[in-house]
């Protein structure tokens, strides 16, 4: 009796399921008859938009499935985001702008204070920047000193570790020249400062450090040279605490820390 009872009710079921599967069926059906045309209308319009978009430019509405699109509305809404998206563009271009115009005041023979006062306005452009990577072209031997200058004033606000290798090695190259390439202390400290900088947030993330050891170790060896430079032991000898020198100790310090697991 439970089989021919289990029998009836698997009937039964396959008949409901073949039914729902027909009516299911009859629903596309019925969409597709009803709103064919603006199916295809609607596809043709995609086409248009990739293909010719200036055609679209001379339709104003468009209907399908129910749902009224005012072209001419979308298309206003975008041009204003792009409006936008170029006024901010311009904003930050001027940023830029001010800054490296501000770059100009530097004067070599200016008094430390000075450079100080001028390394706090480039500062200040360079937070309001979104993007400092144009600096990296003034991390040379041959640039100007007021671009490397203010290129440490940016990098000391935004301490990307993309600048740590970059920044190396023009020190390195400034201790290999003669007296220094010439350039201030003033420079030089600010770029120790960047290194320091860069490491100490480099060093918040202890177990996915991006700059490797092999890197931190030759930055040691950079600095360490630079210290026992002529100039730099002189700075030590005037201006103790306040020297070149102590700032490198302790950058020295900060690269080479590690914490205890």
């Amino acid at each position: 009796m439970k089989k021919y009872l289990a029998i009836i009710l698997l009937i039964l079921t396959s008949e409901r399921l073949c039914a729902q599967n027909m009516h299911t069926s009859y629903d596309y059906l019925k969409l597709f008859l009803e709103n064919g045309i603006n199916i295809m209308l609607f596809i043709g319009v995609i086409i248009i938009i990739i293909t010719k978009p200036k055609f679209l430019q001379r339709i104003t509405s468009f209907d399908a499935f129910g749902v009224k699109l005012q072209l001419k509305d979308i298309r206003e809404s975008i041009e204003s985001t792009q409006q936008n998206v170029m006024s901010i563009k311009k904003q930050l271009d001027a940023f830029q702008e001010e800054f490296i115009e501000q770059s100009q005041e530097f004067d070599p023979e200016a008094p430390p204070e000075d450079l100080d006062d001028l390394a706090t306005d480039l500062k200040r452009y360079a937070a309001a920047l979104d993007n400092i990577d144009f600096v990296l072209n003034d991390l040379k031997k041959g640039s100007v000193e007021n671009k490397i200058f203010a290129a440490a004033c940016a990098i000391q606000v935004r301490p990307q570790p993309k600048f740590f290798s970059p920044i190396i090695t023009l020190i390195s190259e400034i201790n290999d020249s003669i007296n220094l390439n010439g350039l201030r202390l003033k420079t030089l400290y600010r770029l120790v400062i960047c290194v320091e900088n860069i490491a100490r947030a480099d060093n918040s993330r202890p177990r996915n450090r991006i700059i490797n050891d092999e890197t931190r170790k030759q930055a040691v060896e950079v600095l360490s040279t630079l210290k026992k430079s002529t100039r730099a032991k002189l700075d030590s000898l005037q201006n103790g605490k306040k020297s070149i020198g102590t700032r490198i100790e302790r950058t020295i310090k900060v690269i080479e820390y590690f914490p205890k697991s």
